[in-house]
């Protein structure tokens, strides 16, 4: 099995399962390559800018050629442990984000619905809320002003929460909360949000409130 990976050094960028990325890895080992693992965390604009932050799991002895290279792209590179662990912390990170998202899109909805004006609804959480903090600056004003070019798609969310599902079945690790947000993109995903910025699942409350 791939022959193609000796002498070679593979970085996937991309967010798939752990254990199936260990199991790539251990057959480019096998083939005389290596492989790292290193999702990117951070939105579209991040990586135009440059900021994103790039979680590494793989061979630590040769972390900093790696390192070098992934310095071209983004603004924060972090090793992780052995192959999979980049993987495991980039899912940790995007399983509280998905929380966040979701109650911030309950929150404003039942504001909403209480006759809360948008601004002071931007006040209540960009300036007075204890639950202030980069992902509502990042996603608040799309919320509240029905903006949702896509920074980060639902449907990618979906999918990361779904891997999440798997991978803590196999840790013997309850995600119930998980499983519950998972369930709410499926639903707007089938609504047809699926292709928008992740920030649409309010529109999951706002559709299905008489």
């Amino acid at each position: 099995m791939l022959p193609y990976a000796k002498g070679k050094t593979i970085i996937d960028l991309s967010t798939i399962s752990p254990t199936t990325s260990i199991n790539l890895a251990n057959n480019v080992f096998l083939n005389g390559g290596l492989m790292f693992d290193a999702p990117m965390m951070g939105t579209s604009v991040d990586v135009e800018q440059k900021k994103v932050s790039i979680i590494v799991g793989g061979p630590k002895d040769h972390f900093e050629e790696v390192r070098n290279l992934l310095s071209n792209t983004a603004g924060k590179i972090i090793y992780a442990g052995n192959n999979g662990m980049g993987l495991y912390m980039k899912l940790a990170g995007n399983m509280i984000f998905a929380s966040f998202i979701n109650g911030l899109a309950e929150a404003i909805h039942f504001a909403e619905r209480a006759g809360i004006s948008k601004d002071a609804i931007t006040d209540l959480f960009l300036n007075i809320s204890s639950t202030r903090s980069p992902a509502s600056i990042l996603k608040l004003s799309k919320m509240v002003n029905s903006n949702f070019d896509v920074q980060f798609a639902l449907k990618h969310m979906r999918k990361d929460t779904e891997i999440m599902i798997r991978e803590g079945q196999k840790l013997k690790v309850p995600l119930p909360t998980t499983s519950l947000i998972s369930n709410l993109l499926k639903i707007a995903e089938g609504l047809g949000f699926g292709e928008l910025d992740v920030s649409s699942i309010i529109e999951l409350y706002r559709k299905g409130t008489p």
